[in-house]
């Protein structure tokens, strides 16, 4: 599922694009979520901020600017935690109190402030992966991966699932293993060797780089959705 906010007249210093990817679970693999977040800064070189409310003051360092963990026990009675990967690097983190407000439940939680450099332009695209897990749901292993046009994560669902969640300028063409995409955003899972799915937003093509070849190709910027054979796609007509 894809769902897609606008700042629109909030900010008075720039722009905020967030995009909300839910990658559901199958029989084989635990679901998540992943935020790409697109900032537009009036004045260039300035630096953009997200912040993350995880509806508790349960948290761990997992790694310093890269992963963090809440303990999240407010509804079921049971712990269950939340795993939030920052693919894209940060300038750098700080774990701040805020209060969290609901009917006169109010108590204060801790959160996660990111702080990131916008470029030449004013823009900059983050990629996080917030992933949920507990006493019976694994969670993936992750690594960030970077480069001159990309920035983004690996997520190792099992030993034969591998997806890749990547942001781009949209501009070029980024080539990373034996895939290549033009996109400002994309996912692509990998099973047993062979493509599964793949979303691209806003971009001009995919290329899987298998022999038995899946993608697409657009003269013009439109969002693709393709599980196996069957999906959607959004274009200005």
């Amino acid at each position: 599922s894809y769902a897609r906010g606008d700042s629109g007249s909030a900010l008075p210093n720039g722009k905020h694009i967030r995009n909300l990817v839910s990658i559901s679970p199958d029989n084989a693999n635990n679901g998540y979520w992943i935020l790409f977040d697109e900032f537009t800064a009036d004045q260039p070189g300035k630096t953009v901020h997200i912040a993350l409310h995880p509806p508790t003051d349960r948290y761990e360092i997992v790694y310093p600017d890269k992963e963090y963990k809440w303990t999240i026990n407010k509804v079921s009675g049971k712990d269950v935690n939340l795993t939030a990967f920052l693919g894209t690097e940060p300038l750098y983190t700080q774990i701040r109190s805020g209060v969290i407000g609901s009917y006169g439940n109010s108590f204060v939680g801790k959160y996660l402030y990111s702080t990131y450099p916008t470029d030449s332009t004013g823009k900059k695209n983050v990629v996080t992966v917030l992933f949920p897990h507990d006493a019976n749901h694994k969670k993936a292993d992750m690594i960030s991966i970077s480069g001159s046009n990309y920035s983004g994560a690996l997520v190792y669902l099992n030993d034969n699932t591998l997806d890749y969640v990547m942001e781009s300028t949209g501009v070029e063409t980024v080539s990373y293993n034996n895939f290549s995409f033009t996109g400002t955003a994309l996912v692509y899972r990998n099973e047993k060797g062979l493509s599964k799915l793949y979303f691209v937003k806003d971009g001009k093509g995919f290329d899987d780089g298998t022999s038995f070849k899946q993608g697409f190709a657009s003269d013009n910027a439109v969002t693709v959705y393709m599980n196996d054979k069957e999906g959607k796609i959004i274009s200005k007509g």
